[in-house]
């Protein structure tokens, strides 16, 4: 006895291009992150009180938009990059299979 079957595999390219957007954006703002703290604290006991002081007003009154405007620019940075193109490429390739 014979049994036909048929499978059908749709694949989303703007997922996965978003999906590896949203990876390279989070891993970008958690480096941001590390990278910012590393510079303050390694330089922090050269300034005086009051200046550590302002420093850290600022930071933490825009955090938010410091952060969101640092991954935007790694993550532009990135999406020009010859390896990101080449993952992407990789990425679609091996789901078209």
């Amino acid at each position: 006895m014979e049994h036909i079957l048929q499978f059908g595999i749709n694949i989303d390219d703007d997922a996965i291009i978003k999906a590896v957007e949203n990876r390279v954006t989070d891993e970008a703002k958690t480096e941001i992150k590390q990278s910012v703290k590393d510079k303050l604290f390694n330089t922090w006991g050269d300034l005086t009180y009051t200046t550590r002081e302002i420093i850290k007003e600022v930071l933490d009154e825009y955090k938010e938009e410091i952060i969101s405007r640092a991954s935007e620019d790694v993550a532009n940075s990135i999406k020009r990059s010859k390896k990101y193109k080449e993952a992407l490429a990789s990425i679609v390739e091996e789901m078209e299979k």
